[in-house]
């Protein structure tokens, strides 16, 4: 009742300032023609006065649902034959009205809104309201002044075999009627000559219908309520609207559909097609239901700014040069279990698409934006471009606040689909995605932000990003299975989240072993296919595996990231028998930097830490040698015992000064006795290119690290640093002629001065595989009382058993037996 009485107390408002009389409708719900003047009321009850005239073009006429026979109160639909012409300032249907507008005679009946000038729509449905066409023998017309409003928040449809049409003239106002949120428009005309529901290019104005975010439109059937007439549109069909396509469209004959027109979301349903015939500038979300088409213009473009889920089919005509242009500036998809075949695909920069399913496309695919395959494929014929950053090509243009076009351009065109386009007036990652040679205009992909001439604008591309998560990467068989040529630019960028050994696209005419990217991420267990060059960040969660000969070129600026750690770390690998291997190349290092490399087996890390700006080289292998090479002489296991297996190959390639450099390794490749060393008896060592220099800096054999200040770089390891406390030879058993070969028992600390043995008399003992081999005959025990006058009986020949080291004790009672020859001399020498 509160809402009955305010909206007549806003009546009799306006009635006051205008000079209007409110008349409502009395006729009941039986047909009752609206042009007779007493079905009308000043009083809602029939209490008031009937119209003077149903001419009156300053009266406003009301359908209150609440009370339809007023002194005999009824509810319920209203047919109202339009037998001939009425006119009003503003009609009006509120509280819930539900009224059928027929003609029941041949012929038009035109109900004519002349206006009253004041802001308040002259024609209103409001929501809960329902309004309908539904002549079956004559044709309904409701014509709408120039400068008349109107608003529909409720729901309208005009649905019959015969004309009907609401229009306004071609002079009218662009905008002027609106289907507000919750509002519906259904068409379905078919009468014998054409009809459009909101007029064509002779009957009204461009735009003036709008279909604001949350209405809708169902087309089910007949004539286009476009409209007709080159390039026109009586209905602008704003973002967030939804158009329902619920019956196949023929392509002529019917007015305009799809033609260079933009759209909110469209929903292809009940088994129709959907048969576009030019460009779509513009739609939200699409969606192809199941057992529905979608059937593209044969050139131009189809832009879509939201998810396309295709349950049906989506295609394009064949031999067609039409692409879809994803546009959107949030996240989208492709989705769906129907098939989808397109003539070309553009991915536009600032656009962010995951496939969801495969696609086949025959003529091209452009990728400015990102492109997420997961495990999808893109198949058919079509060549694969995902475009490099570009320099930014300047121009002006000419901008109208609202629009999605620009004018006025003399530099944009068909090549600048894709790329982003920023200046003055324009919103954030906005895109071009069509091109007109008509007042040279481009559009693009968000409204314009302010109406100004000759505006400075800039198109440019900052890289395609390319993310798989097929197993074959971007092989041939991978996600970019099209035959056509394939072009991956400089500074592309490249997400991998499946373990695979392509992770990187190669260009059809691509030469040498090297790419240039941007960033990789890296997110599963990779091999690479090429070197590459990074000119942003290399993003580690998984672990990337160089082969031998390949590069990891970090360039000056670009760093590596992640969570480092045996599973996500840059394996180094190489070729034992040739000794080649990759390397990691780091350039512009001047602070504190881990690099995360190692071997196929181990996480073996370096950090460096340099005074000044330094490129550096870098490599790791398992193995340590003399020489500190892939190929040199293995270390024996006895060397090794006080070493840690591997070989970093370090190289400053520029700069100069000290660095700090620090390796990690794992404790699997720590020799027997190194693993039971203490800190303070380990460092770093450096090869001379023969042999190792004793270790140098810090060590922590908890942490498993060496650290020491250098100058010069090459092969480095880690090592045992040497004692300082004379050895004791462990207790030596009786060797007798025959006995298997033996060790002497001393152990070395000293990674730079190995326990070497000698005989001086061959005849009695030989040195094998640096082991002691009995030769001779004869017996001589040693006792405690021999223990410092040595060895008895005196031999008229001296043989020597010398032991490389710095002292030497004989314990008591120890044992050592020669047979068949004069007994030999044991002694210690300094080396």
């Amino acid at each position: 009742m509160k809402r009955i009485l305010f909206s007549s107390f806003l009546l009799l408002a306006m009635e006051y300032c205008y000079g209007q009389t409110s008349y409502y409708w009395v006729g009941g719900a039986t047909p009752a023609s609206i042009q007779t003047v007493t079905n009308w009321n000043t009083s809602l009850d029939g209490s008031g006065s009937p119209r003077s005239s149903s001419t009156t073009a300053t009266d406003v006429l009301i359908f209150d649902g609440t009370n339809i026979g007023g002194a005999t109160p009824a509810t319920g639909t209203v047919i109202g034959p339009v037998n001939g012409g009425i006119t009003c300032a503003q009609i009006k249907f509120i509280n819930n009205a539900s009224v059928q507008l027929v003609r029941t005679s041949t012929g038009t009946g035109t109900i004519t809104v002349s206006g009253d000038g004041s802001p308040a729509e002259d024609f209103l449905i409001e929501s809960g309201c329902n309004i309908s066409f539904t002549s079956t023998v004559g044709s309904v017309r409701i014509a709408m002044a120039a400068s008349n409003t109107g608003r529909v928040s409720g729901n309208l449809s005009m649905i019959t075999p015969l004309q009907a049409r609401l229009d306004n003239t071609t002079s009218g106002t662009a905008g002027s009627f609106r289907f507000t949120s919750g509002a519906t428009f259904t068409t379905n005309i078919t009468a014998a000559s054409a009809s459009y529901a909101f007029g064509n290019s002779t009957q009204s104005s461009n735009g003036w219908v709008v279909f604001e975010a949350g209405s809708h439109l169902y087309y089910n059937g007949g004539f286009s309520p476009h409209g007709s007439g080159t390039l026109f549109s009586a209905i602008d069909m704003r973002p967030g609207s939804t158009w329902h396509h619920r019956a196949t469209n023929a392509v002529s004959g019917v007015g305009n559909f799809f033609n260079r027109q933009g759209y909110g979301d469209i929903i292809v349903e009940n088994n129709a097609t959907l048969n576009a015939m030019g460009t779509i500038y513009r739609a939200g979300q699409c969606i192809v239901e199941a057992g529905a088409s979608f059937i593209s213009a044969a050139s131009g473009q189809t832009v879509i700014l939201g998810n396309l889920q295709v349950d049906g089919s989506f295609s394009s005509p064949a031999l067609s040069s039409n692409k879809l242009v994803l546009a959107g500036s949030s996240a989208q998809s492709i989705s769906g279990s129907g098939s989808i075949s397109l003539a070309g695909l553009i991915v536009a920069d600032h656009a962010t698409v995951t496939l969801q399913k495969s696609l086949a496309v025959e003529q091209s695919v452009d990728i400015y934006g990102k492109l997420d395959f997961g495990t999808n494929q893109i198949t058919g014929n079509a060549g694969f471009t995902a475009a490099g950053a570009e320099n930014p090509i300047m121009s002006t243009g000419n901008l109208v606040n609202g629009a999605y076009f620009i004018t006025g351009n003399t530099l944009f065109n068909t090549s600048s689909i894709g790329k982003a386009i920023s200046g003055p007036g324009l919103a954030a990652n906005t895109s071009i995605v069509s091109f007109s040679t008509t007042a040279d205009s481009v559009y693009v992909s968000q409204p314009l932000q302010s109406t100004a001439s000759g505006v400075s604008l800039n198109v440019d591309n900052q890289g395609a990003t390319l993310a798989t998560a097929n197993s074959n990467g971007f092989a041939a068989t991978g996600s970019v299975a099209t035959t056509g040529n394939k072009l991956y630019g400089d500074s592309i960028n490249y997400i991998i989240n499946a373990a695979n050994s392509a992770p990187f696209g190669i260009s059809t005419a691509a030469t040498g072993n090297m790419i240039r990217v941007g960033s990789v991420e890296i997110n599963a267990a990779v091999t690479v296919n090429t070197g590459l060059q990074i000119y942003d960040q290399l993003v580690l969660n998984g672990k990337l595996s160089l082969r031998p000969m390949d590069t990891l070129h970090i360039i000056s600026g670009s760093t590596i990231s992640g969570i480092f750690s045996p599973s996500n770390y840059i394996v180094t690998d190489y070729n034992n028998g040739t000794g080649i291997q990759s390397i990691i190349q780091y350039d512009g290092l001047s602070s504190n930097t881990t690099i995360p490399l190692g071997t196929a087996n181990y996480y073996l890390p370096v950090t460096i830490n340099p005074l000044g700006n330094s490129d550096f080289s870098l490599a790791v292998f398992e193995g340590i040698t003399a020489n500190g090479s892939i190929t040199g002489t293995a270390l024996t296991a006895t060397q090794k015992q006080t070493l840690v297996n591997a070989v970093w190959n370090i190289i400053r390639l520029n700069g100069t000064g000290d660095a700090e450099v620090q390796l990690n390794w794992d404790a699997a490749l720590e020799g027997s006795t190194f693993t039971t060393l203490p800190g303070t008896d380990i460092g770093l060592i450096r090869n001379n290119g023969s042999s190792w220099n004793p270790p140098i800096g810090t060590g922590d054999n908890t942490l498993n690290t060496v650290t020491a200040t250098l100058n010069a770089f090459g092969s480095l390891s880690a090592g045992a640093v040497p004692q300082v406390n004379p050895f004791v030879f462990n207790n030596l058993p009786d060797k007798t002629y025959g006995d298997p070969d033996f060790n002497g028992g001393a152990t070395s600390l000293n990674t730079t001065q190995p326990i070497i043995y000698s005989s001086s008399n061959p005849a009695v003992a030989t040195i094998v595989n640096g082991d002691i081999h009995i030769t001779g005959a004869g017996t001589t025990d040693i006792t405690a009382s021999q223990a410092t006058d040595g060895f008895y009986p005196a031999a008229s020949v001296t043989n020597t058993l010398t032991v490389n080291r710095a002292a030497l004790t004989i314990k008591a009672d120890d044992k050592l037996k020669f047979e068949g020859q004069p007994n030999p001399t044991l002694t210690a020498t300094y080396t």
